[in-house]
Order: C-alpha cells, then sequence, then structure tokens
C-alpha cells in the first residue's frame, strides 16, 4: 500500500496480490485496478529495491554487470537486474568510489508520460539495521520530474485489517 500526497491530494496505490485500487489521475476518484494494471505492477515489484536485495538469490533474478558511467556527476558500476525471461527490470548504479547504491533507472510511466526513469538517492536512513534510500530526485528523459522523501518506514510491522481495501 502506497499513499502519497500530491499538491495536496491524497494518491492511492494498493494491492493485495491479486487486486487493487488507485487514484485515477485525470478524475482524482479511487478505482479498481485492471488485469493490465496488475500485470504492470508486477514488473514495478520486480525492480523494487527491497524486493531485488531480498530476493538476490531467487532463480527468478540474474545480475549482470552492465559497464560504467555517470549519474549526477558520479561515476558509477552499472548492474543490471534481468528477469528469467531476459528482460532487463533496472539497472542499479554503484558509486566507483565506495560502492555504495548511487541511483536506479528504468522504463517506466508518470503523471507525465512515459520514458526512461533514473531516481538519485540522496539521502539514506538505517531502521532496524538496514539502510533505506530515504530521499531521492526522479528524473525522467534528464527531466526532473519528483523529488521523494520517505517520512516513515518500518520492518515488519502489524498490518491493520483493512489496509488493502479501497480507501473511502
Amino acid at each position: 500500500r502506497a499513499t502519497v500526497a500530491v499538491m495536496g491530494q491524497m494518491m492511492y496505490d494498493i494491492n493485495n496480490g491479486s487486486s487493487g485500487w488507485k487514484t485515477d489521475p485525470r478524475t482524482r476518484s479511487i478505482i479498481a485496478k485492471s488485469e493490465e494494471d496488475m500485470v504492470k505492477e508486477q514488473d514495478e515489484w520486480g525492480r523494487d529495491l527491497i524486493t531485488v536485495f531480498q530476493t538476490s538469490d531467487a532463480p527468478a533474478y540474474q545480475a549482470i554487470y552492465d559497464g560504467q558511467g555517470s549519474v549526477g556527476g558520479t561515476s558509477v558500476d552499472w548492474v543490471a537486474i534481468v528477469n528469467k525471461g531476459g528482460t532487463t527490470l533496472c539497472r542499479l548504479g554503484f558509486k566507483l568510489e565506495n560502492g555504495t547504491l548511487a541511483c536506479k533507472e528504468f522504463p517506466g510511466e508518470t503523471p507525465v508520460g512515459e520514458g526512461l526513469i533514473e531516481e538519485i538517492f540522496e539521502s539514506f536512513s538505517e531502521v532496524g539495521g538496514i539502510k533505506f534510500p530515504s530521499a531521492s530526485v526522479r528524473n525522467m528523459n534528464g527531466q526532473k520530474f519528483a523529488k521523494l522523501s520517505l517520512t516513515d518506514l518500518a520492518v515488519n510491522p502489524e498490518v491493520p485489517v483493512g489496509a488493502f481495501e479501497k480507501p473511502q
């Protein structure tokens, strides 16, 4: 479940594994996700950082060195995360200077269109002994379109009853 405030409007993205709800960007109403939405979401979950690192030894993934490059003036080693069908889900950029995660890039769709999304991680927070990106900037096709800040994160919290139901 993701809830995001965008210009004062709450945007919902809820998935219970077989169905879900989302905010329609045109009408701002909450609608059921389509089968196509659910398929797209599977690809998104496949490139989610927690999923990638939590299941890194799963046969569904392969990490392939993809050369060196530069992101936002930082030199990186690229690692492509590939699914068992051979499709690149995303590329992770690790800083050459110390091997820490610097960025992620992937093809995606946003409210401003489709393209190559580059997420540059600006800071990390430690929760339960695990470091998570807590602030990032997202660019699409070289243009900044979002600045993200994680304000609340819990590792293995109690999930309240109704958390994946349609919001009111």
